[in-house]
């Protein structure tokens, strides 16, 4: 009778193995979610501001056709004040982990859609809120605009 048993793998062997594998998980695990969490995500990103004399909010919309909407509203409490809104509105894409803001002045630009945000650059940054829970902010680092660059919008959806 012919005993052919596979034989096992040295116990050092088997526990080096072992450490590889968890080490492997890690990273994978550990990848996957830094992309997850670094990236421009489709959705709402607003902010909003309630002053004793003015409201005044920003809204984007990042759609997954790769188009986005722009809109900014303030509204002065006083007799004489205007409301003001203007919009703006153009494609968007990823360059790495920014999000960067695309308007061609002949087709985004017009009597509506007055905001040129041609060029804009923002990029997530996680935080933590009141209640400890994470909130995505986006930042916006560079624009022609100048009350865009330095704005923080939440994102909502």
């Amino acid at each position: 009778m012919n005993n052919t048993r596979a034989q096992k793998a040295p116990r050092s062997l088997r526990k080096g193995l072992k450490r590889y594998l968890v080490l492997f998980g890690y990273v994978v695990t550990l990848c996957a979610t830094s992309t997850v969490f670094g990236q421009v995500r489709p959705g709402s990103y607003e902010a909003r501001f309630y002053l004793t004399d003015s409201f005044t909010e920003y809204t984007l919309e990042v759609k997954e056709d790769h188009t986005f909407s722009f809109h900014f509203y303030r509204k002065n409490f006083c007799e004489m004040c205007k409301e003001i809104n203007q919009f703006g509105k153009g494609t968007w894409k990823r360059k790495g982990s920014d999000l960067l803001l695309l308007a061609n002045e002949i087709t985004d630009v017009d009597e509506t859609f007055m905001l040129n945000l041609n060029d804009s650059k923002a990029r997530i940054i996680k935080r933590r809120g009141p209640n400890d829970q994470q909130k995505e902010v986006l930042s916006f680092y560079a624009s022609s605009i100048y009350w865009v660059k330095g704005l923080e919008l939440t994102r909502t959806k």
